[in-house]
């Protein structure tokens, strides 16, 4: 199980990074796409309960946003990245 965790400026290529290299085997977790949080929460719950390989697509600029995801991933045994 592995959780991928990415960070950059807007523009900076995280979602071309994403879908050359992870779209076939990863879900996508990334606020332009579920435009809300608690929707984006859900769906990392989701993935964690079902051991399914993700990938956190946001600006991430700081560790408390990072650590969000994180932390629960390491608890739910997967391999942050």
């Amino acid at each position: 199980m592995e959780a991928i965790v990415l960070c950059g400026l807007q523009g900076a290529g995280k979602t071309t990074l994403y879908r050359e290299r992870w779209q076939a085997t990863h879900v996508l977790i990334s606020m332009d796409e579920v435009h809300a949080r608690a929707r984006e929460a859900a769906l990392l719950e989701e993935c964690l309960a079902e051991g399914r390989p993700f990938v956190v697509d946001n600006t991430n600029p700081t560790a408390a946003d990072r650590r969000r995801y994180i932390v629960p991933a390491r608890e739910a045994g997967f391999r942050v990245v």
